[in-house]
């Protein structure tokens, strides 16, 4: 399969036997005829090549899906992931980025700046500061469209407010490299921490107060988000495990244990009764918050997923990984629950 407005190879479908002929449908399927069947490509999942990596995601109120990729191109698709939108901002993503809440900028690493969505125009150059170090790679980046939260990349762990001429808020205390994740709390003057070493820290940057989370995490914690009601915080570790905490009280309210490998991804529902995780075993799960329980297993990936996103309305989850990008629907899962 080829990528033809890139000119480059997209994937090898392995079909294991002769190919008489292939035909894409209306709906962007595409059907192969074999000697003993005839096979389907879902529209859904389209194969992504080994450098071409999803960094970020997220979905637009109308199912249209964002991407930035490993490459710097920023894409548009429609609800079944055909492109109709495509922005080449020449900033090579080493590893993370993050889509601003109203999905019109996005912060793009090598260099840490903030663009224009539709055109990839640069509006913030946070590695102009004097603080730059190239070559490291972030292992997080929040944005809350004002600021943005970096963590082990080309410039120190740090808030960076995005305005003309702001100073940013830098966190120190650790060497470079040992914090492994980051959010905003439940405000942003409060950010969550995750170490290599498993540990999970809550400062105030306008007081300067820090805590640490009484976390059974031996791990180093990879993956962290806050729920969108703020009530609740997921933490997931390179043992596959995910705890839930309360941030009223900052207890720990939960464990949740279905991976294998690391957990790379966590997403919560828009409404913060469903988590989905994404780990490293290539596995998708969605899971029920309130009953502390597995509500549903997406196979398909054969690769580490990157980032997930839920369409706003939560009737599915996107995923993506070095392998492919997946809308899952969940509508026919919840129809199958309600006849238990």
């Amino acid at each position: 399969m080829w990528d033809v407005a890139r000119s480059t190879l997209l994937a090898t479908l392995a079909v294991g036997e002769a190919v008489y002929s292939t035909r894409f449908a209306p709906d962007g399927s595409l059907a192969i005829l074999t000697r003993g069947a005839i096979r389907f490509w879902p529209p859904g999942s389209i194969p992504r090549p080994a450098d071409q990596t999803v960094r970020a995601l997220t979905v637009d109120a109308d199912g249209s899906v964002l991407t930035l990729d490993s490459s710097g191109v920023i894409e548009r698709r429609d609800s079944i992931l055909r492109t109709v939108h495509q922005v080449e901002t020449g900033a090579v993503q080493g590893w993370a980025g993050q889509f601003s809440p109203d999905r019109k900028f996005v912060v793009t690493s090598g260099p840490l700046s903030v663009r224009e969505v539709e055109t990839g125009r640069p509006v913030a150059n946070l590695s102009t500061l004097g603080f730059s170090e190239q070559g490291r790679r972030p292992v997080a980046l929040e944005f809350d469209g004002r600021s943005v939260l970096a963590v082990g990349g080309e410039v120190p762990d740090g808030v960076w407010p995005v305005g003309d001429g702001a100073r940013p808020t830098l966190i120190g205390g650790l060497p470079w490299g040992q914090r492994s994740s980051a959010v905003f709390g439940r405000s942003d003057r409060e950010i969550v921490l995750g170490r290599e070493d498993g540990g999970v820290s809550v400062l105030d940057i306008s007081t300067w107060n820090q805590f640490a989370l009484r976390t059974e995490h031996d791990r180093p914690v990879r993956a962290m988000v806050l729920s969108p009601d703020r009530k609740l915080l997921a933490t997931g570790d390179d043992n596959g495990v995910i705890a839930l905490w309360d941030t009223t009280t900052w207890q720990r309210i939960g464990e949740l244990r279905g991976h294998t490998q690391a957990v790379t991804a966590l997403e919560f529902s828009p409404d913060s009764s469903r988590l989905a995780s994404g780990g490293r075993d290539s596995d998708v799960i969605v899971w029920d918050v309130g009953g502390r329980a597995l509500w549903a297993t997406l196979d398909g990936h054969t690769q580490p997923i990157t980032p997930l996103a839920w369409r706003p309305d939560g009737t599915a989850v996107v995923s993506a990984g070095a392998d492919a990008m997946t809308v899952w629907p969940l509508d026919a899962r919840k129809a199958l629950a309600g006849l238990d």
